[in-house]
């Protein structure tokens, strides 16, 4: 795996960088809290995401800002990968990191954080246990915080060793054995189980022996008793009784047709009482009609004088009309001449001339109109005379039309009684007819209803009989209750011992199993105990021992190396603690020189670098080594020591983080870090060794 650009935004000091970083020693330099380590942690960041405790959102996101983001351009192999990273800050103040992008030669694919992380930890190819906790794998590689290296060498033993295991990826053999502890205590609450389950399975065998037994014994009880020999008499009986009941049925049968003869004869019989009283009431009305007296107009007679009577009263109406419009008119004309004759008398001047009127003018023409009145009164009077005549003799026509109106409505009454007399005579017909036939049917009836008391009094013993056949049946079914009682009994005792032992059987059955269940479990209880967890243990010391004899060589290498002090030697134990001799005594870390124990803790970090690298052999982060401020306390020699170090480390790329300006002459790259007004900055150049 090789770096090749780190972009920020917005990420703790940083409002934005881009840095480039290139094969060989790279130097991040910089002043003390100038933000070199934030270059480092945002590498870590961008592979990883948030790790609680270790890398928190709101740790890396600079304040006072809502969004962040992170991106990191690496290679591996001949593949080049880009991971996005993002972080926004929410509305209650939390840092959380949003969906990010994996770019694999230029194809970018949206994942989600964990996502993200999954396809890193395949990429660089690191145990997949790795997915949902901290790396220790890439911190003891590839990157260890400054403050984090002399913690390990300072943790009690049972922590190293813990945190070694999960290093080298060991700790597997411990989680084994750990397991396999829980398996056994689970294996012993099963055997208890199932001892508890079997302790009983010879006397629940026994006991289903002697229920096979009492079956056989009920089986023969069984077989005493003839239930068929009465079952036959029953249907016997049954039978006989069937044919009772058939007669039975034909009695009532006979008795109800018997029943509805009289029924219907007496039916009979109230009906010619009825045709009888109708006869006469039918011939009486034909003789009252016949008595009654003709009519005093034919209709022929009636229709024409009706006809005249219509005609005059017509024309005396049209009369009376004309003779009304007279007088009408008479009384307008006499209205007309009084008021002319009142208007000259009062007249003084012509309206026309406006001369004056005499009073000879005015004579002589009221005399003129006074004549006239009088011819018109007497025309009046005339007809009103007519008037009188005309109504009178109008008013004697309608009299006689209404008296013609009236015979015209006797006369259809008397059709009609003529009609109904003509209706009655045909009733009185078939009523006659109808009473005949009545005495017939009822000749009828009374011989059938003869041969029906013939042929009930054939049957009159059945009902007795049949309650003989009822009182024999009776009998034989209580028998055959008590021997149905006694052998369902049987059959029923049989049935509950038969699902008594499925039961049983059942039961047995499961006992058994779990007998060998037991048995199993016994004998991997005993595998794990004796054989597995020992070869566990076996594995993980000779596993351990190979890897401390390969983590001892290289920590004394390299601390001779950093320290040219034969009198000082650092070696580990069994549990990968140092040991520190000197002058041959062994000495606490604590009491060795600062610069003395940043070598012994370079020399750790050196040596978990390369043992990791050769115990596992799938990672690819072999050729990348970051060390943060490696040299905290080292002399002047020692620095020229580290030189000697980095080269037989043959790493592909390493960087370095330090303020110490000497590292400047033999490193291949230098980046400056500077800070002002609290924002961080670059200045990248290139530095030949």
């Amino acid at each position: 795996m090789i770096i090749k650009k780190l972009k920020l935004k917005n990420i703790r000091s940083y409002d934005s960088l881009e840095i480039e970083f290139t094969n060989g020693t790279t130097l991040l330099s910089g002043d003390i809290g100038a933000g070199k380590s934030t270059v480092l942690l945002a590498i870590e960041f961008s592979l990883f995401g948030l790790q609680r405790g270790e890398l928190s959102g709101a740790g890396m996101l600079r304040h006072g800002e809502k969004e962040g983001s992170m991106e990191l351009t690496f290679t591996v192999g001949n593949k080049e990968y880009q991971i996005k990273r993002f972080l926004k800050r929410t509305s209650s103040n939390m840092v959380t990191q949003d969906p990010g992008f994996l770019v694999i030669d230029e194809s970018p694919i949206q994942l989600s954080p964990t996502e993200l992380k999954q396809r890193v930890i395949d990429i660089i190819g690191y145990p997949q246990e790795t997915l949902t906790k901290k790396s220790p794998i890439f911190r003891y590689t590839v990157f260890t915080p400054q403050e984090n290296m002399k913690t390990i060498l300072m943790a009690d033993r049972e922590s190293r060793i813990d945190t070694l295991r999960k290093v080298f990826d060991i700790d597997k053999y411990k989680s084994i054995r750990a397991n396999a502890k829980i398996i056994i205590q689970e294996l012993k609450n099963k055997r208890k189980e199932f001892a508890s389950l079997i302790y009983d399975l010879e006397d629940k065998k026994e006991e289903v022996n002697q229920k096979h037994q009492k079956i056989a014994q009920l089986e023969i009880e069984k077989t005493g008793i003839d239930v068929e020999q009465i079952k036959k008499k029953i249907d016997q009986v049954k039978y006989d009784m069937v044919k009772l009941e058939e007669e039975m049925g034909r009695f009532r049968e006979l008795k109800q047709e018997l029943f509805l003869k009289d029924e219907k004869l007496r039916q009979l019989i109230e009906m010619r009482k009825r045709n009888n009283e109708k006869v006469e009431s039918l011939q009486q009305k034909i003789t009252q009609f016949e008595s009654n007296e003709a009519p005093k107009y034919s209709p022929e007679q009636l229709k024409e004088e009706r006809l005249t009577y219509l005609s005059t009263v017509e024309a005396f109406e049209q009369k009376a009309r004309e003779v009304q419009e007279i007088i009408v008119r008479s009384r307008t004309q006499k209205d007309q001449a009084s008021d002319l004759k009142n208007k000259i008398i009062s007249l003084e001047n012509c309206p026309t001339c406006l001369q004056k009127v005499s009073h000879e003018h005015k004579t002589s023409i009221a005399s003129t109109q006074s004549e006239h009145i009088t011819k018109i009164n007497q025309g009046l009077e005339t007809a009103l005379h007519q008037e009188r005549d005309i109504k009178g003799a109008l008013e004697s026509a309608k009299r006689k039309l209404e008296h013609l109106q009236e015979e015209q409505n006797k006369l259809r009454v008397l059709e009609e009684r003529i009609k109904t007399n003509q209706e009655t005579k045909s009733e009185l017909a078939k009523i006659e007819t109808e009473q005949n036939e009545l005495r017939e049917e009822i000749g009828q009836i009374n011989q059938q209803k003869i041969v029906l008391d013939e042929n009930i009094k054939k049957l009159d013993t059945v009902d007795y009989e049949y309650n003989i056949k009822k009182d024999e049946l009776a009998k034989i079914q209580d028998q055959e209750r008590e021997i149905s009682i006694q052998y369902a009994t049987k059959e029923k005792e049989i049935s509950m011992l038969k699902d008594e032992i499925d039961r049983m059987n059942k039961e047995v059955n499961h006992k058994e199993k779990s007998k060998k269940k037991l048995e199993r479990h016994s004998q991997v209880q005993d595998w794990l105990e004796t054989s597995f967890t020992p070869m566990m243990s076996d594995i993980e010391r000779h596993v351990m021992g190979r890897i401390k004899q390969e983590f001892d060589k290289l920590l004394q290498q390299w601390f001779s190396m950093l320290v040219d002090d034969e009198n000082i030697n650092v070696t580990i134990d069994e549990d990968f603690t140092p040991i520190i001799e000197q002058n041959g005594y062994t000495t606490d870390y604590d009491y060795l020189s600062g610069g003395e124990r940043t070598a012994a803790a370079l020399a750790y970090r050196l040596a978990l670098n390369q043992t990791i690298n050769t115990v596992i052999s799938k990672i690819n982060t072999k050729d990348l080594l970051i060390l943060d401020e490696p040299t905290d306390g080292f002399s002047s020699e020692q620095m020229d020591k580290l030189r000697e170090v980095l080269d037989q480390l043959k790493a592909e790329q390493i960087i370095i983080v330090s303020h110490e300006s000497k590292i400047e002459s033999y490193v291949d790259n230098i980046i400056r870090i500077n800070k002002d007004n609290n924002i961080s900055g670059i200045d990248q150049s290139n530095s030949l060794a």
